[in-house]
């Protein structure tokens, strides 16, 4: 008689058959929410917003709205506009700046010394 065994699953498949249908829509849903993309028109319908006001939030030196450059268009992933605007205000923002008192005052004394 020959060896036929029953075929095995990789660990693979068994995660994907213990997965149920609820976290399966979960993770459609969180995909589709972050590749969302939005151009200023409707970056500014989202926002209850004009298009000039979400380009100058883009453009803001400080806690800017995050935004794509894509050949000269600006886009919005949905997810991102909704962590910025859940993100708590007055909080440092990553990346910027973030120059302590002494150091403005120097650089402004200096200037009126001039």
């Amino acid at each position: 008689m020959t060896g036929v065994s029953a075929p095995t699953r990789s660990i693979h498949e068994t995660a994907t058959v213990n997965t149920t249908a609820g976290q399966i829509a979960a993770i459609r849903e969180q995909t589709i929410t972050a590749a969302v993309c939005l151009d200023v028109r409707g970056a500014a319908a989202l926002l209850s917003v004009s298009p000039r006001t979400v380009r100058s939030w883009a453009a803001a030196p400080v806690d800017p709205l995050p935004a794509i450059t894509n050949k000269g268009k600006l886009l919005f992933r949905l997810s991102q506009i909704t962590a910025w605007l859940d993100r708590p205000r007055g909080e440092p923002v990553p990346g910027a700046a973030n120059d302590d008192l002494d150091g403005i005052l120097e650089r402004h004394s200096r200037k009126l010394r001039r």
